[in-house]
């Protein structure tokens, strides 16, 4: 009787913690809304946007500010991530990076892979520290998580996850959204601690009643996530804007490298009636490695775009080269564009 009894318990025992193991992850993970709004925030009066005036945009993946070191893919798919990094070290590049954003002064800074609360960087803000470091510069920003968790069950970096998609305005905001892209079912430890990628699009107001429709991204590895089907996503949007007669302009990482030695772009059809940065013919041409945003070894590649709509007129594109080896494995797109000019 005793035995019985005995092994009753201990199987339910074991059943209990088949339940807790089953379920510990959807208790640890983040479970985000398909759409949802996302922090804005304006710390000072900012000014609206003109008809006609030139807009200065850079876009610019800063991978936690942990520097060019290689990124090894951890125990979830559709994310590659740094080893911990010293704290030291990440504010040396934060501060570099922010001389380098003063020096260009953007009218939107647009940033992917930034940290908030993530254990691999000492759980900074580090959103919070840039603008700090930028002083009154930019007085509206907007954010939202593409990556979080409370604790990441990976043998090799235990811990929380927190990275965000983030927008710096010299200009007012009066909304952002969050958009979640599709995603890849993983198996059911992995997934639900897997990166979701997500659109964070914000809209600025333009004197006369206009809206500006600024969205940026980072989508998945091309090899181990859907980058695909989530640029494939954004182009249905971008259709729709443009179909609505909407001045918009997307940028980010799109993750989906195209060769600096021309091997064949990997976005997809759908985004070819847009009017892109770089140009195919660009990218193609003999100037392509001035194009190149990500560079991994010795081998240069373009995963950084900027995409518009008809209404808006491209000035000038470049990509930053100088001084900005070292702080991340990508490089800042940088386009001015000529907002229409009203009725």
């Amino acid at each position: 009787m005793i035995r019985s009894r005995l092994i009753v318990l201990s199987l339910l025992g074991l059943a209990a913690g088949l339940l807790a193991a089953g379920t510990l992850p959807y208790l640890l993970a983040w479970k985000p809304a398909e759409r949802e709004p996302a922090t804005v925030s304006c710390t000072a009066q900012a000014p609206q946007l003109l008809a006609g005036q030139a807009l200065k945009v850079m876009t610019w993946n800063v991978q936690g500010f942990t520097g060019s070191r290689e990124q090894r893919s951890d125990a979830s798919r559709g994310e590659r991530r740094a080893e911990r990094v010293d704290a030291a070290e990440v504010a040396a590049n934060l501060a570099e990076v922010a001389r380098i954003v003063h020096e260009e002064s953007p009218d939107l800074l647009l940033l992917q892979e930034v940290h908030d609360g993530d254990g691999a960087t000492a759980r900074q803000n580090q959103l919070a520290q840039l603008q700090q470091a930028l002083g009154d510069f930019y007085p509206c920003s907007s954010e939202a998580f593409h990556r979080k968790a409370r604790w990441l069950p990976d043998p090799r970096e235990s811990g929380p996850i927190g990275v965000k998609l983030a927008l710096l305005s010299r200009f007012h905001i009066d909304a952002a959204e969050r958009v979640q892209l599709p995603t890849e079912p993983g198996n059911w430890l992995s997934a639900p601690f897997a990166a979701k990628p997500a659109l964070l699009i914000t809209e600025l107001p333009m004197r006369g009643g206009a809206i500006l429709t600024v969205a940026t991204t980072r989508l998945d590895s091309a090899l181990e996530g859907n980058a695909l089907g989530q640029a494939t996503e954004i182009g249905r949007l971008m259709a729709d804007w443009q179909n609505a007669h909407r001045h918009w302009l997307v940028a980010g990482d799109w993750n989906l490298p195209y060769s600096a030695e021309g091997q064949t772009l990997a976005l997809p059809e759908n985004l070819s009636p847009f009017r892109q940065v770089p140009r195919l013919g660009e990218i193609a041409g003999p100037g392509q490695r001035q194009w190149a945003t990500f560079q991994r070894g010795e081998e240069l590649q373009v995963f950084d775009h900027l995409f518009h709509g008809d209404s808006l007129k491209r000035l000038e594109a470049s990509v930053r080269q100088q001084g900005t080896a070292g702080l991340s494995n990508h490089r800042p797109l940088m386009v001015r564009l000529l907002l229409p000019a009203g009725d």
